[in-house]
């Protein structure tokens, strides 16, 4: 089964190109799974448990701006458990029979945000270099980039304002090489950056056919 993930800061138009790409895969005739990294968190689904959430509704989340040494230590932690129950969601996704994956917030956008808090207070998290490693690496990452300003423009704007979302983008972009995004830009219409995705997708899958995608 193909892993395909978006990444970007809040406000990048993540959600709306998975969606877009979701219809056109299963009007090719694939059957697609969906996947976001805080819906499977353990961690979060304890926080929402604990908070009488019975139900997860992406961009819904609150993002946090702030957090203890402690705080980012259990985040990490959650992230390491989180690494090792994926290899075995993604098995029993294939058996089930679908061809590809799609992630919206992948464990990518999760290491970005610890990164973020621990540098808030200078702090370093010392788990965090044994949970980049397990990260599966997917067969095509894209990192949608836009300008802050643009982002803030847009209707929903992050209301933890245009720092937070500096300081996140910047992050994502000193992983560009190291974790093999496709660095599209998305500040344009949503209908021309879902072309070139889909166009890059054709091309990364030609050679696949729809009963061997797994």
């Amino acid at each position: 089964m193909r892993l395909i993930t978006f990444s970007g800061t809040d406000g990048s138009g993540k959600s709306t190109q998975l969606s877009l790409l979701r219809e056109y895969l299963e009007g090719k005739g694939f059957r697609v799974a969906y996947f976001h990294a805080l819906e499977f968190s353990v961690g979060n689904r304890i926080l929402r448990f604990l908070k009488g959430k019975k139900d997860f509704r992406p961009g819904s989340e609150h993002a946090n701006v702030t957090a203890s040494p402690f705080s980012v230590f259990l985040r990490t932690c959650s992230l390491l458990v989180d690494l090792i129950a994926f290899p075995f969601h993604r098995w029993r996704l294939g058996r089930q029979g679908y061809d590809i994956l799609l992630s919206d917030r992948y464990f990518f956008d999760t290491i970005v945000n610890i990164e973020y808090l621990a540098g808030l207070r200078r702090h370093r998290c010392v788990l965090l270099p044994l949970a980049e490693p397990l990260v599966e690496r997917p067969d095509l990452s894209f990192f949608l980039d836009i300008e802050p300003e643009s982002v803030m423009r847009r209707d929903n704007a992050p209301e933890q304002g245009i720092e937070y979302v500096r300081a996140k983008r910047d992050r994502f972009r000193t992983h560009i090489t190291d974790w093999g995004f496709r660095v599209l830009d998305a500040d344009r219409e949503k209908n021309d950056l879902s072309a070139e995705i889909k166009d890059i997708s054709d091309q990364i899958f030609q050679s696949i056919d729809k009963g061997t995608a797994r």
